[in-house]
């Protein structure tokens, strides 16, 4: 039995842990079992944009928490609280709950303070419709939109007082011919333009809307966290036991980056600048190289599949304006090589055919002093066999991380030199030219 919440808390959170399965960044909110014994399943939640206020609603009535105090607040009186069903959703309004709700054969909304006790006594107002309330938003700060089933949207402005708060109507317009079905409609909002434009009856427009990016998912989506770059969800899991006779569902909460998604549909279609400005909003978060990899992989998966299948297609390759695109940033050498290191041999030479000679971006990394990243190409160019016998890369990358004083990485270097040459001949020579231990006078 649903008897909870589950609030995101991950933008609290270091970035990181927001992608990390493991990470526990969803805070679980019990519903008080009193209010559940007579109006189980929820059927609707809200929360206020800070995250401090929550509201539930269940068959009948409703009841709201406070994060800071750690409390529920619910009806005292049991009629009040089955007198009436939320149906059009609730919203929050600064400390004022927004509540659309059905009270017999009448339909109204119905403002509740979360500082005052819920009863019926405290509604702070009452707004009565003739026909049942669809869905509720706020824009503009303190705009209300009700949209409701015959087809009509109304525009509210809440007028907060010093004692209380009251709606205003400012107007309303039918949607007849426009919207079929209303009982369907699940969002609404508005845009005010900045400026009125003339008609342009019989002008071909100069602007068009072009087709939206298309991101697969496995999971219900339920928000985008557009400052993280990631589209949070549920998916289902089922469990059996055989000791019961039936099927038990349960719900969890997932992750999916969008930032590739959307830098490979620019890059399909070769607006290199627009994914280098799309990018550079995203260019400070800890896993921003590895959506870099994740972009570069599945557009070398792809054309190296397409080219397989159809050799003589003449598609536009996008895997060069995908390398053109992390030149931008400081991270494309370390994305070259942890996509290649992830990546079937078989397709190196078509990857570096496109980025560059391995070797050439090993020098870059040790003028860069990325010597991490110099070591993972290392490990390509002892695949490939383009390492000298002498081993003088090796050296002159274990000389630098000596200098850098980087041990941990003197060590995985010399392990590398044990398992490239099991004569030991290389390690003790690197060992000698390294001065890495202190030479004995005899």
């Amino acid at each position: 039995m649903d008897d909870r919440v589950l609030v995101y808390r991950g933008v609290d959170q270091p970035d990181m842990s927001v992608i990390n399965p493991e990470s526990d960044v969803w805070q679980h909110i019990c519903v008080p079992a009193a209010y559940l014994a007579y109006n189980w399943p929820i059927r609707s939640a809200s929360i206020a944009p800070d995250g401090r206020l929550i509201a539930v609603a269940g068959r009948r009535g409703l009841v709201h928490y406070s994060s800071t105090s750690g409390k529920w607040k619910r009806f005292t009186d049991l009629k009040q609280e089955q007198a009436f069903a939320v149906k059009g959703g609730m919203i929050w309004f600064h400390h004022v709950l927004v509540v659309a709700c059905a009270v017999g054969k009448s339909y109204q909304v119905r403002l509740f303070s979360r500082d005052l006790e819920l009863t019926a006594q405290n509604i702070l107002h009452r707004e009565i419709f003739v026909a049942p309330v669809v869905c509720l938003s706020l824009v503009d700060n303190n705009s209300l939109l009700v949209y409701t089933s015959d087809n009509t949207l109304f525009h509210f402005l809440i007028l907060p007082t010093r004692d209380s708060i009251s709606l205003h109507l400012c107007g309303s317009i039918s949607f007849d011919g426009i919207v079929t079905v209303p009982g369907i409609v699940r969002g609404l909002s508005w845009m005010v333009p900045s400026e009125h434009r003339g008609t342009t009856e019989g002008v071909q427009p100069a602007e068009s809307i072009q087709e939206s990016v298309n991101i697969p998912l496995s999971f219900y989506p339920l928000s985008v966290l557009m400052d993280k770059g990631i589209i949070i969800g549920v998916e289902h899991e089922i469990a059996t036991r055989g000791s019961l006779p039936f099927v038990m569902f349960r719900i969890v909460p997932t992750t999916h980056l969008f930032l590739h998604h959307v830098l490979e549909h620019h890059l399909t279609r070769g607006h290199v600048n627009d994914a280098v400005q799309f990018a550079a909003h995203y260019q400070h978060l800890v896993f921003f190289a590895h959506a870099q990899e994740i972009l570069l992989h599945n557009v070398l998966e792809s054309e190296w599949d397409r080219l397989n299948d159809q050799p003589s297609s003449d598609a536009t390759r996008v895997l060069p304006a995908v390398v053109e695109f992390l030149d931008h940033f400081d991270t494309s050498l370390e994305v070259v090589v942890g996509c290649a290191r992830k990546t079937e041999m078989a397709r190196w030479d078509y990857l570096f055919d496109t980025v560059g000679n391995p070797r050439d971006l090993f020098e870059a990394c040790l003028s860069s002093n990325l010597l991490k990243v110099a070591a993972s190409y290392l490990i390509v160019l002892h695949t490939l066999n383009e390492l000298d016998q002498t081993h003088e890369d090796v050296i002159r990358l274990l000389q630098k991380a000596m200098d850098g004083k980087e041990w941990s990485l003197c060590r995985d270097i010399l392990r590398f030199l044990q398992s490239a040459d099991d004569t030991g001949l290389a390690l003790r020579r690197a060992v000698s030219m390294s001065s890495l231990l202190p030479q004995v006078d005899s």
